[in-house]
């Protein structure tokens, strides 16, 4: 997979649209809580039905972009592995943060979300 094919301005913007809507801006503290991280998918308290699929949306501009500038055979599979990574990266963002507490579960919703828009360009494309 070559890197500097996912730094276009498509790429860029989806990334920054989940930089901003996900990192906790105005709650970072100097210290963090790991002991609030839910480290399981699915296991934390109750999960609303709403956030799921507001993390899965904010995923999707992602998965087009990514599907549209990987080969046909890799597109799902680049699309969830960029999304897991960002993903990842944001949700520990929020280790360092007083308003909001990093999950397992945003972390998959956010793959399903990216790997479901390859999945419907690959779908369209082939």
């Amino acid at each position: 997979m070559k890197l500097t094919r996912y730094l276009a301005p498509g790429p860029l913007l989806a990334i920054g649209l989940i930089v901003v809507a996900v990192v906790p801006w105005w709650s970072f503290r100097d210290h963090s809580h790991w002991d609030k991280v839910e480290w399981v998918p699915f296991t934390g308290p109750v999960l609303l039905v709403r956030d799921f699929l507001a993390n899965v949306a904010l995923f999707v501009p992602l998965g087009l972009v990514v599907a549209r500038r990987s080969v046909p055979a890799r597109r799902i599979l680049n699309a969830a592995t960029i999304a897991a990574g960002i993903s990842i990266l944001a949700e520990l963002t929020q280790v360092y943060s007083h308003s909001r507490f990093p999950t397992a579960t945003d972390v998959v919703a956010n793959v399903v979300g990216a790997a479901a828009a390859a999945a419907l360009v690959s779908r369209r494309n082939s």
